[in-house]
């Protein structure tokens, strides 16, 4: 329990140089700038919650998600043990968000009346710069209504195709705004003094034997002219009239149009009306940036104000769960008055139940009151076969090619349907840079053909799908730059038939995880886990072939982060292999054994490798004896002995182009470009390094490759050209679980900005390269890292730090000293 005593517990000075006091004194003992600048973003909030995500983001825009949190989470548990007794205001009202609780607390900047621009005196920030214009506009928001935003190009287009063809076909997905362009149309044209009338036909049955007819009545009612007169007048007006929801009535239409040649249509419909002459122009969502615009003008409003920092997180994710619908947006943006946009991004995992109103407004019909019935009603006009295609395609997770439908429908006509889905704007189809065609359902479309609202969909396309992407893995060659396309474009695929073999077939899914070993482990976000072939392997127990049941154990060895399992799991697999004589998973195992050791025992990986290349040659095993040659390699590299990694690597490039290997091919020319930048033979190194670039098919090589980049920038006077290189390499890796390659990539980004004298951001990136390199225990990193963190104490001026570092690194593992340069300027110690 707390108690309040006359004098304030936390007092904020915000206003001027920003200054915080606990209990009657100064806040001190923070080890962080940012703490400082927490407390007052949070103070700001007045007690609102905020996303981690945001604020990590806010705070360290330019670090990958993951350490970004990491860094916050050192940052807060640094202020909350300089705030003693009063760390309790420090919130987390869900584990995602954090707010500040100003109960009897005091903060100069809420009491009105107020100079803004003395706000947080000194900070540069932009979010210090958007508070500042928040406070100065800080009255009750007035409701105005959103703007006709990001359809000015399209407004434009379908003005000038208007005179051109007798008819304009505004089609999309529903919700997508084609009412709302055609009413935007409407009023420029009215503008101009045009005759133009709008009728909306959402009101009319689906195509019946009257339907012409009561289309007919219709446009003369919304027109005020009879229907016996109205093809007389319409044509003496020279009138524009605009068919708006024609998707129903599109046969209906089209012989409208066709009896009324002299009078010029645009019409709104997910599907073409199919008329000569018809002139059709696709509706696509808006942009993101566009969608989180409109997002908060529609939260305005509603006098919900939405932060707009450049970082705001929550906004621009709840408009892609919603595929940038307008529609979607705008019965998002609704929800605020219950919510917080933190809150709703949270519960929108399943968008079609939460984006309903309660009640239409004017104009609007029923169906437009909730995202699930507008797409209700156009799967509701797809014939039976349609329909039946619609739910089965819903098993896919991301984008699928032609052949994967095919499979999944069970039909010869399987690209009729796909046709017939994407005149209905169900569908959304794409090309790939070869020009072969992809298809995929918007996420709220999707989550329609996978809900009760649908009819369930048949076990069959389940199956179907698991037994496909089966066969693809075994047919693909993930070495291979055209396998591993084909890999990540089905990567979520693999995810979903996975949890089907877990349940069904666990030994098919083994099979699956098996085929793909290489891809899992390079891939760098959406592999499997260590607990999902963990589940496969307990679910088919001792009906697993030996063979197999060594490579399940070298994949999980592989895809743990604990050392001492991993060491067991290969130890086990290898004694199996000896004992049944299984000389090929033998060697295998011994490869295993290399990768785990690489980082840590380059002996050991020197002895492994070697009873490997015996093992790969006595088999005539040309793959197993190329990545014996690599490790072989690595092994002189970590050792120092470069003239003899630069031969290994050689003759693994040799090996590599002979096998036509394009993942071998690029790690060979990495490792020796990496040699060469060792012996400081730039000029030699450049050209290897930007081969090896084109060679590597996936993420992880290619961010391998972009890190060198970096180094060679660095180690020949441009450090300014290697940040933007290890930026990259950081983002390619970033969901990368099992790879060390960020813990390097932050140790040698802290050593430019420390030479840019950005102390603060050099601290942060080497210090989460020592966690990194702890966590997985890696002592020969260690030494090499206490002793950078030395450096960069030395010339931000503090010599005691500096030695204290500096005696840590001499009593950890000996330091990694392949680099001259690196080793020559550590030599001030």
């Amino acid at each position: 329990m707390k108690f309040c005593t006359m004098a304030k517990m936390l007092t904020l000075r915000l206003l001027g140089s920003p200054s915080f006091w606990v209990n009657g004194a100064p806040l001190t003992g923070l080890r962080y700038p940012q703490g400082r600048k927490l407390l007052a973003y949070l103070a700001l909030q007045q007690s609102q919650s905020v996303e981690r995500i945001y604020l990590a983001g806010l705070f360290w825009p330019d670090t990958n998600e993951a350490q970004a949190l990491f860094y916050l989470r050192r940052v807060l548990s640094d202020l909350r043990k300089a705030m003693g007794e009063e760390a309790w205001r420090l919130l987390s009202p869900t584990a995602r968000t954090l707010a500040l609780d100003l109960t009897q607390a005091e903060c100069d900047v809420f009491g009105g009346g107020i100079d803004t621009e003395l706000l947080l005196q000194g900070w540069t920030e932009d979010w210090v710069l958007s508070a500042r214009q928040a406070l100065q506009s800080a009255k009750p928001a007035l409701r105005t209504t959103p703007r006709f935003l990001g359809r000015d190009e399209l407004l434009k287009s379908t003005l000038a195709a208007l005179p051109m063809a007798p008819v304009v076909t505004l089609t999309g997905p529903g919700g997508v705004g084609k009412t709302r362009l055609a009413r935007a149309v409407v009023q420029s044209l009215q503008a101009t003094g045009a005759s133009v009338g709008f009728v909306s036909l959402a009101s009319l049955p689906p195509t019946s034997e009257s339907t012409l007819e009561e289309l007919w009545h219709t446009l003369a009612t919304a027109l005020d002219v009879p229907t016996a007169a109205l093809a007389t007048q319409l044509k003496r007006r020279s009138t524009l009239v605009v068919l708006d929801n024609c998707e129903q009535v599109c046969a209906a239409c089209a012989a409208l149009i066709a009896a009324l040649p002299g009078v010029r249509f645009l019409a709104t419909s997910r599907i073409p009306l199919g008329c000569e002459g018809e002139q059709l122009l696709a509706v696509p969502p808006l942009e993101l940036n566009t969608a989180a615009m409109l997002f908060r003008e529609h939260a305005a409003t509603l006098g919900v104000a939405c932060p707009h920092d450049a970082h705001d997180a929550s906004v621009e994710a709840i408009c892609q769960s919603v595929d940038c619908l307008p529609l979607a947006i705008e019965l998002a943006a609704s929800r605020l008055t219950l919510m917080s946009a933190a809150q709703l991004r949270e519960r929108l995992g399943t968008p079609l139940r939460l984006l309903r109103r309660s009640q239409t407004s004017p104009g609007e019909t029923p169906r437009q009151a909730t995202l699930e019935a507008t797409i209700r009603w156009s799967y509701s006009l797809l014939p039976e076969s349609e329909r039946l295609a619609f739910i089965r395609l819903g098993v896919f997770q991301g984008e699928w090619s032609l052949e994967a439908a095919e499979a999944v429908l069970e039909t010869p006509d399987a690209d009729t349907l796909l046709e017939s889905l994407a005149r209905q704007s169900l569908l959304v189809v794409s090309r790939t840079a070869s020009g072969e065609p992809r298809f995929h359902f918007l996420e709220t479309i999707r989550e329609f053909a996978r809900s009760p609202c649908a009819e369930p969909a048949p076990a069959r396309a389940a199956h179907a799908h698991a037994h496909y992407f089966y066969a693809l893995a075994q047919r693909a060659r993930p070495e291979q730059r055209e396998g591993v396309q084909q890999l990540e474009a089905a990567r979520h695929e693999f995810a979903t038939a996975l949890a089907w073999f877990e349940i069904n077939s666990p030994i098919a899914g083994i099979e699956l995880m098996l085929a793909l070993e290489t891809f899992w482990i390079r891939l760098s976000s959406g592999f499997p886990s260590h607990a999902c072939l963990t589940r496969l392997l307990s679910a088919a127990c001792s009906d697993l072939a030996l063979p197999q049941r060594m490579q399940a154990q070298r994949l999980l060895a592989a895809l743990t982060l604990d050392y001492s399992e991993a060491q067991r799991l290969l130890t086990e697999a290898h004694s199996l292999a000896l004992q049944h004589a299984l000389e090929r998973e033998r060697g295998y195992c011994l490869l295993a054994l290399c990768l785990l050791e690489k980082q840590r025992d380059a002996d050991a990986v020197r002895r492994y490798a070697q009873e490997a290349h015996a093992c790969f040659t006595h088999q005539d095993d040309l793959a197993g004896q190329a990545y014996a040659l690599e490790y072989l390699a690595v092994a002189a590299l970590c050792q120092a002995r470069l003239g003899e990694a630069e031969q290994g690597y050689t003759q693994f490039l040799v090996l590599a182009r002979q096998l036509e290997s394009h993942i071998s091919t690029g790690d060979a020319l990495y490792g020796l470009a990496q040699v060469l930048i060792f012996q400081e033979r730039y000029t030699e190194a450049e050209p290897v390094t930007h081969e090896a670039l084109l060679q590597m098919p996936d993420e992880m090589g290619q961010a391998n490759v972009r890190y060198l980049l970096g180094e060679l920038a660095r180690h020949t006077g441009h450090p300014a050209a290697a940040l933007p290189h290890y930026a990259e390499a950081l983002r390619l890796c970033h969901d990368n679980t099992i790879h060390v390659l960020p813990a390097f990539i932050e140790r040698s980004r802290a050593i430019v900005l420390a030479d840019q004298r950005d102390f603060a951001a050099a601290w942060a990136s080497v210090q989460a390269a020592l966690v990194e390199f702890r966590r997985y225990r890696i002592g020969a990193q260690l030494g090499s890292t206490l002793a950078e963190m030395a450096w960069i104490a030395h010339r931000e001026g503090k010599p005691r730090e500096a030695q204290a570092f500096f005696e840590q690194a001499a009593q950890a593992p000996p330091r990694d000293i392949r680099h001259p340069r690196d080793e020559a300027r550590l030599q001030i110690f």
